[in-house]
């Protein structure tokens, strides 16, 4: 949805759905799946852009608050109820304003100032900007015609000297400052400390080795110099420790509702003390030579197949898979490019062969397109036809012609000129593993592969201006549109009561997939069946609370074309 002169909707791939004469300053996404305007007025609509009612008054920045109601900033600051009455205002204003995780607000614009949950102020501080959003670990990320950190009190931890018009937090800490409206072809990434990362000229992969079976190398100096260089398996370490305490799927879709996770599988590698990489080295403790399955049995020579269900962590031993093994790695490289172990910006590369596998072409997509693809063929294997000889031979044209040759392309030997350590000597003693891969080979020297100007959004895991905590996201659905079943995922950072529902587009609740259910960390995936709707519209809405306090809302659309 964009706003300037007029209100646009688009689909996702930016074709005009509708247009409404109306224009402004700032639109959000409301619950009940329309949107809120605020430019000279502010306008509620329905999620056709239909006008539902008009308010006199106009502002800068506009967000709903937990509450149900609006925050609205320009001239002064403006709290209405979901009717967009107002309940009171305040007379200084700002640019851009967010409700915070203590219920208040945090305002900037000449200066930067924090409020309580009534709009009292709390602390003032002398620099502004144009955008802020609350960090992770409490704190304000600022941008204006500076990029400036600071603690939950407002003070300054950094300043960096990127302008910008509007700022987020990604899934790696780092911070995305876009320098035209939410146009992702105009925007810098940086680090958790605001140092400039670009996307990169050459990519690096890790392909399957007897170094990834290894034990993983510590890195440690004596005299000065390095006592071994690393290996793959130190790689893998360095992931690890980047993904945390998150036990996270690392190939197919893992499942939260009781009788999926009886029906599928996925791989799962528990990260508890970084134990994580040690189990995912047991898969690569050999080449993998057996043919590629899905996800449904367990074959072993000279017995009777069993299905499978639920997380699973493979072995060689117990999984000799083509399809497991690459569908991993692949997963591992997207993912370690998305936390800088690895170059950034692999995961929004595209796929430029004429493959086209189970019906699907994958030519120009994305390599995380790509991706979600094979983890839902692989969990999902039914549904894309892979449950005889022919269908496994579909999985073998995934593995042999996309995913190995990607996984090989960038790859290369590690030695003393192509790989960095992040910290310092003294640093290393609390994480010895602290490296990261440097880039060995450009797109065009692959031949399988485009670098676009435009990079996938996927790739740039915005947490949007809204009080997010980090690993908090609603993924579009897979396929959309989609007749009868479709995927609905998303990722929770951490143990909490989650709600899934759907809805029509007059707002009506249709479906109930999770009421108030209590989930793990990590990524899950639902199955929706829609066969008892009428095709048309619909939208799903993920709303995650915690201590009885709602922390993380999102809706999206999905399409049922029957």
């Amino acid at each position: 949805i964009i706003v300037g002169s007029s209100l646009i909707k688009t689909d996702v791939s930016g074709d005009t759905l509708w247009t409404k004469p109306f224009g402004g300053n700032s639109v959000v996404q409301t619950s009940d799946g329309g949107y809120i305007i605020v430019g000279s007025s502010l306008i509620k609509t329905d999620v056709s852009g239909d006008t539902l009612w008009t308010k006199p008054f106009g502002g800068n920045s506009v967000v709903q608050t937990s509450d149900g109601g609006y925050i609205i900033v320009g001239s002064s600051l403006i709290k209405t109820d979901v009717s967009g009455d107002t309940l009171w205002t305040k007379p200084f204003g700002g640019n851009s304003v967010v409700q915070t995780s203590d219920g208040g607000y945090i305002i900037v614009g000449s200066s930067l100032i924090k409020t309580d949950v009534s709009g009292d102020t709390l602390w003032t501080k002398p620099f502004g900007g144009n955008s802020v959003v609350q960090t992770s670990d409490g704190g304000y990320i600022i941008v204006g015609s500076s990029l400036i950190k600071t603690d939950a009190n407002g003070d300054t931890l950094w300043t960096k000297h990127h302008s910008g018009n509007t700022v987020g937090q990604a899934r790696d800490g780092g911070y995305i400052i876009t320098l035209g409206s939410y146009d992702s072809s105009h925007f810098i990434k940086t680090d958790s400390n605001g140092n400039f990362v670009s996307q990169a000229s050459k990519y690096r992969t890790i392909k399957s080795s007897s170094g990834l079976g290894a034990k993983a190398v510590k890195m440690q100096y004596k005299k000065g110099k390095l006592v071994k260089l690393p290996n793959e398996a130190t790689v893998v370490k360095a992931e690890f420790w980047k993904i945390g305490k998150i036990n996270l799927s690392f190939l197919g879709i893992s499942q939260s509702v009781k009788d999926s996770i009886k029906k599928y599988a996925w791989v799962e590698f528990k990260n508890d003390k970084g134990k994580g990489g040690q189990a995912l080295a047991k898969l690569f403790t050999s080449p993998h030579t057996g043919k590629a399955y899905p996800f449904d049995s367990l074959r072993k020579s000279g017995k009777k197949s069993k299905k499978i269900s639920k997380a699973i962590t493979p072995t060689f031993k117990t999984y000799n898979n083509v399809a497991i093994e690459q569908g991993v790695l692949f997963n591992l490289n997207l993912l370690a490019s998305a936390d800088d172990v690895l170059p950034y910006g692999f995961g929004s590369l595209v796929f430029s062969k004429n493959v086209t596998v189970a019906g699907d072409s994958l030519q120009g997509k994305s390599l995380t397109e790509i991706g979600m693809l094979f983890d839902s063929m692989m969990t999902y294997y039914s549904r894309y036809g892979i449950t005889n000889d022919e269908g496994y031979a579909q999985l073998s044209l995934f593995v042999d012609s996309v995913l190995r040759p990607i996984n090989e392309a960038f790859a290369a030997n590690i030695d003393s000129t192509n790989f960095e350590i992040r910290v310092s000597i003294s640093e290393l003693k609390k994480n010895p593993y602290a490296i990261n891969l440097l880039g060995v080979r450009t797109v065009e020297e692959t031949g399988i592969v485009q670098q676009v100007s435009k990079p996938s959004s996927q790739q740039i895991p915005f947490a949007e201006t809204k009080n997010t905590p980090k690993e908090f996201s609603l993924e579009q659905n897979y396929p959309n549109p989609f007749n009868p079943t479709t995927i609905l995922s998303f990722v929770i950072g951490n143990s909490s009561l989650v709600t899934m529902k759907i809805y029509n587009v007059l707002g009506q609740e249709v479906a109930t997939l999770l009421n108030n259910e209590e989930l793990e960390s990590g990524k899950h995936e639902i199955e929706f069946d829609g066969s008892k709707l009428s095709s048309g519209v619909y939208f799903y809405r993920l709303q995650v609370s915690e201590e009885g306090k709602q922390i993380f809302t999102e809706t999206k659309k999905l399409v049922l074309m029957k």
